[in-house]
C-alpha cells in the first residue's frame, strides 16, 4: 500500500510539473508575440546593462533593418553624447537602470538617435523582470517628439499671456473670476489673490450706463466678440480709459465654458490725442494769426507814419511829443504782440542774441508801470550782476508783460493788491535737482513775479499753461498768454513754474541759463537819430493808399524825392518810364494784379542791378521765400520803425 501511494504522488506530482512547464511554455510565447508585436520599442536589458533582445518596432524607430544590429548595444551607443540636462549619456543610463533594479519601476525621459544621426525625445519606463533567475530589466519607450512640441507650444501661450502688456483676465461661463495675468495687477492695482472668484463689476467706474453692460452682456452670450472702449476704477480709486475685447471660449461640445477679456490701458494714447488736438489748435492760431497780421500790421504801419510826421511837426510841444511817442510805443507793443502770436504758432524766427538781462528788465519795468492801474503796488528787488543770457528780447519783454498782466488780473478784487518782481542769479544744488530732475546743474536767472491775489484753483494748476485754457470769467482771458509764455522761455532752454494756492495768490517763476559772456544791455527801446538823403528817387509801391500817402510824406521829410505806385502793373510802367532817375524801389510783396517779387523780376530783366527795399505785413517766411532767386535784398516787416527805415534806405544806396 505505501508503494502504491508513493507511486501515485509521484504521478500526481509529475502531471502538475508537466501542466507548469505547458502554461510556462505558452506564457512565454505569449509574451514573446506580445514583445516582438508591440507598437512601442521594447527592450530586454540583462546585467551587463546591454540590450540583449529589442522588437521589430524599436528597430523600425531606430531606423536599423535587422534586430540583431543592436543586440549587446549600451543604450548610450544609441544616444547623443550628452542629455538634455548636459549630463553624459552612458553615465546616466547606468544610473537610472541602477534606480530600476531597486525601486522595481523607474519612468523618465531620455534622448534617443536615430541611425542616420537625428535625435528625439522618448518617455523610458524599465521594469524589472522577477521571475529570472538574471538581473534583467524589460524596457518600454515611447516617442514624444509631439507632446514635446505641444508642452512647447503650451509654454509660449502661457508665457504670452503672463508677459502680455495688455491685461488678460478669464472668467467662467457665469462671469467669475478664474485667472488674471501680471498686467492686470499693473493696470488696476488688484492682485490675483483679491480678485479670485469676485466678478469683474470690481473695476465698475459708474462712467457706463445699464444698456451698455447689457449690450456687452448680450453680444458674448450669443457666441460673438464684443469690443469697445471703456473707463474703468483702480483699486486706488483713480480712473482709466481702455480699448476692451471679450471673447468667449468654447468646449468641445461647442458650448460656451469660459469668457476672455483683453484690456489695454489708453492713458497714453488719451495723452497724444490731447497733443494732437493741441497741436491741431495750434494750426488754427497759425491759420488765424497769418490771416490778421497783414491788415492789423498795415493799420500799424499807417498809425506809426502819422505819428512820425505829427512828431515833426509838434518839436515845440513837449507834452505832445510826451504823448505822441507814448502811442508810438503802444503800437510797436501791439505789433511785437502779433510778432509774439506768429512765433507761438511757428510763423516766424526767433532772434537769440547775447545780452544783459538786468538792465532790460529795469527797463520794461518802466513800460510795464505805466500800463498797471495806480492802486497796486508794485515791487522789485532786481540784483546789480549783469546776468548775461542768450535770448530774445521781444519774446522776454512779452513774456514779462503776460506774467505782470495776469497778475494785475488776479489782484482785480482785493483789498489791497500787490504785486512784487524778483530778479536774482540762482545756482542748483543737489537738493534743488532731486526735486527739479528736468533741470540741467548750473547757473541761471531766476525771475518770479508774485501777486496776492485769488490764487490758482485746485485741478487747475496742470492745466494753467495749455493753450486756451483760463481761469478768468468770460471776456476777460483768451487762454493764450501764460501758454505763449511757456512756449517762449522753452524757446530760451529755460523753465517756467508756478507755485499756488486758491485764496492765496501765485508766484511764477522764470528760469533762463546764464552765459559766460559779458554782452551789451539790450534796452527795449533804444533812441537812434533817422539818416537823411541827399535827393535820391526812391519808388514807392503799395496797394493801401493811407499808407502809400503817408509813405510819400515821410520819405520826403528824410530829404529823397518820391514816386509812387499802388500795384505791381503800375510800377513797372512808372520804373520803365524813369528808370535812370530812380535809385531804389521800395515795395509791399502781396499786392492786387502784380506782386511785388514778380514787379522786381520784370524790373531787374531791364535793369539788374536796381536796389530793392521789400515790405510786408505777412509772415517774413511766407511772404519772400528762401526759394526766391532775387539776390540781395532787405526785408521790412510792417509796421517799420521810420529810424530802422532810414538806416536801411541809407545801407542800401550805399550799398
Amino acid at each position: 500500500m505505501l508503494a502504491i501511494r508513493t507511486n501515485l504522488e509521484l504521478h500526481q506530482e509529475l502531471t502538475k510539473r508537466k501542466q507548469i512547464e505547458i502554461q510556462l511554455s505558452e506564457s512565454e510565447g505569449q509574451f514573446k508575440a506580445l514583445f516582438d508585436h508591440s507598437p512601442d520599442p521594447c527592450w530586454i536589458i540583462d546585467e551587463h546593462n546591454l540590450f540583449r533582445l529589442c522588437n521589430i518596432a524599436a528597430a523600425k524607430t531606430l531606423g536599423y533593418s535587422d534586430i540583431e544590429e543592436l543586440a549587446s548595444v549600451h543604450p548610450s551607443e544609441l544616444s547623443p553624447e550628452f542629455q538634455p540636462d548636459g549630463r553624459e549619456s552612458y553615465e546616466k543610463a547606468n544610473e537610472m537602470m541602477a534606480i530600476a533594479q531597486r525601486q522595481g519601476v523607474h519612468r523618465f525621459e531620455w534622448s534617443h538617435c536615430r541611425k542616420n544621426g537625428d535625435c528625439f525625445p522618448v518617455e523610458v519606463t524599465l521594469s524589472r523582470l522577477e521571475s529570472s533567475d538574471n538581473k534583467y530589466l524589460y524596457c518600454v519607450w515611447r516617442d514624444i517628439t509631439e507632446r514635446k512640441k505641444a508642452e512647447e507650444s503650451l509654454r509660449k501661450l502661457s508665457q504670452a499671456v503672463e508677459q502680455a502688456g495688455e491685461s488678460i483676465l478669464i472668467t467662467d461661463k457665469h462671469g467669475t473670476i478664474e485667472y488674471v495675468n501680471p498686467s492686470f495687477t499693473r493696470m488696476t492695482g488688484y492682485t490675483p489673490e483679491e480678485v479670485m472668484g469676485k466678478n469683474p463689476r470690481v473695476l465698475k467706474s459708474g462712467n457706463q450706463t445699464s444698456e451698455y453692460y447689457q449690450n456687452l452682456w448680450q453680444t458674448i452670450t450669443s457666441g460673438k466678440v464684443w469690443s469697445g472702449t471703456i473707463s474703468d476704477r483702480r483699486k486706488d480709486g483713480s480712473q482709466y480709459p481702455a480699448i476692451m475685447s471679450i471673447s468667449p471660449i468654447l468646449d468641445g461640445n461647442n458650448q460656451i465654458s469660459h469668457y476672455v477679456g483683453i484690456q489695454q490701458d489708453m492713458t497714453d494714447h488719451q495723452l497724444l490725442e490731447e497733443k494732437f488736438h493741441q497741436a491741431q489748435k495750434m494750426e488754427a492760431i497759425g491759420t488765424l494769426v497769418g490771416g490778421i497780421a497783414h491788415d492789423f500790421n498795415n493799420i500799424l504801419a499807417g498809425i506809426t507814419g502819422n505819428l512820425y510826421l505829427a512828431k515833426k511837426r509838434s518839436k515845440e510841444n513837449p507834452g505832445v511829443q510826451k504823448q505822441l511817442t507814448a502811442v508810438e510805443e503802444l503800437s510797436f507793443r501791439a505789433a511785437g504782440l502779433i510778432d509774439q502770436l506768429l512765433t507761438f504758432a511757428r510763423k516766424d524766427r526767433v532772434v537769440m542774441q547775447h545780452f544783459s538781462l538786468t538792465p532790460f528788465i529795469k527797463e520794461t519795468l518802466k513800460l510795464l508801470r505805466a500800463s498797471t492801474p495806480e492802486n497796486i503796488a508794485i515791487s522789485h528787488d532786481i540784483c546789480t550782476d549783469a546776468l548775461t543770457i542768450k535770448g530774445d528780447a521781444t519774446q522776454l519783454h512779452q513774456v514779462l508783460m503776460n506774467l505782470v498782466n495776469n497778475a494785475r488780473d488776479a489782484v482785480e478784487d482785493v483789498l489791497e493788491p500787490a504785486i512784487a518782481i524778483k530778479l536774482e542769479a540762482f545756482v542748483t544744488d543737489d537738493q534743488f535737482i532731486k526735486h527739479h530732475p528736468y533741470f540741467q546743474p548750473g547757473r541761471y536767472a531766476h525771475l518770479s513775479v508774485t501777486d496776492n491775489g485769488v490764487g490758482v484753483p485746485d485741478g487747475s494748476v496742470e492745466r494753467i499753461f495749455e493753450p486756451f485754457f483760463t481761469t478768468k470769467e468770460q471776456g476777460k482771458g483768451t487762454g493764450l498768454g501764460l501758454a505763449m509764455a511757456f512756449g517762449a522761455i522753452k524757446t530760451h532752454d529755460g523753465f517756467i513754474e508756478v507755485d499756488s494756492a486758491k485764496g492765496e495768490g501765485s508766484t511764477f517763476h522764470v528760469y533762463l541759463p546764464l552765459v559766460e559772456e559779458e554782452m551789451a544791455p539790450v534796452s527795449p527801446d533804444q533812441e537812434q537819430e533817422a539818416l537823411h538823403g541827399n535827393g535820391e528817387c526812391i519808388l514807392l509801391v503799395d496797394d493801401e493808399a493811407d499808407i502809400l500817402m503817408v509813405g510819400v510824406e515821410i520819405l520826403e521829410t528824410l530829404g529823397y524825392q518820391v514816386l509812387s505806385a499802388p500795384d505791381g502793373v503800375a510800377a513797372v510802367d512808372l520804373f520803365l518810364a524813369n528808370q535812370d532817375k530812380i535809385s531804389l524801389v521800395i515795395t509791399d510783396i502781396v499786392m492786387p494784379n502784380l506782386g511785388g517779387i514778380k514787379a522786381i523780376e520784370r524790373i531787374r530783366e531791364v535793369r539788374p542791378d536796381v536796389k530793392v527795399i521789400f515790405t510786408t505785413g505777412y509772415d517774413k517766411r511766407q511772404a519772400l521765400p528762401d526759394a526766391v532767386a532775387l539776390g540781395t535784398v532787405e526785408l521790412l516787416t510792417k509796421p517799420y520803425n521810420i529810424k530802422e527805415l532810414s538806416r536801411c534806405i541809407a545801407n542800401q544806396l550805399a550799398s
